[in-house]
């Protein structure tokens, strides 16, 4: 389970990652990757159930600000899977199959909309208002969801920051 790994960000590559990569292959058995710019979204394939964030996102264009943890709801996000098909080693382009929540995500075709609180070792992907809808899908990550459920923003909590050389 990816709750007792740390979430880690480094400034060196840009990547984030967790501090193990094992659970991908012990936890499940099959998974699919969706993107959001350089961000990955890794889906349980057989349940739809998003469970964990990764990749890569320069925050060299982020906006610095500080991020408030909202109140949240302890569950999954799940997306429908009958329009995706399984190729193992695959990334596919979370817009192409959920376009409703691009104009939440992009500032324009490369940008991704973010937020970088580097005090409190938080960045947010997308839009985020007051009145949406949160989830803690697990330790290190909040989804926003807009009244009719799309995914508006990711909101990573991160444990260890590697500052650049």
């Amino acid at each position: 389970m990816i709750d007792n790994k740390k979430l880690v960000y480094d400034f060196n590559n840009h990547r984030l990652y967790y501090d193990s990569n094992q659970f991908l292959t012990e936890d499940i058995n099959k998974y699919i990757s969706l993107t959001v710019s350089a961000i990955e979204l890794d889906f349980d394939y057989s349940t739809g159930v998003l469970f964990s964030v990764t990749g890569f996102q320069p925050l060299v264009k982020s906006i610095v600000d500080k991020l408030e943890i909202p109140n949240y709801k302890d569950r999954n996000f799940n997306i429908p899977m009958n329009e995706i098909e399984y190729q193992k080693g695959i990334v596919y382009d979370y817009f192409n199959f959920f376009p409703a929540s691009k104009e939440y995500f992009m500032i324009d075709e490369y940008n991704p909309k973010l937020v970088y609180d580097e005090n409190n070792k938080r960045i947010q992907i997308g839009t985020a208002d007051i009145d949406d809808e949160y989830i803690r899908i697990n330790k290190n990550t909040i989804c926003g969801l807009d009244k009719k459920g799309n995914l508006k923003s990711i909101l990573l909590l991160i444990d260890v920051i590697i500052k650049a050389d």
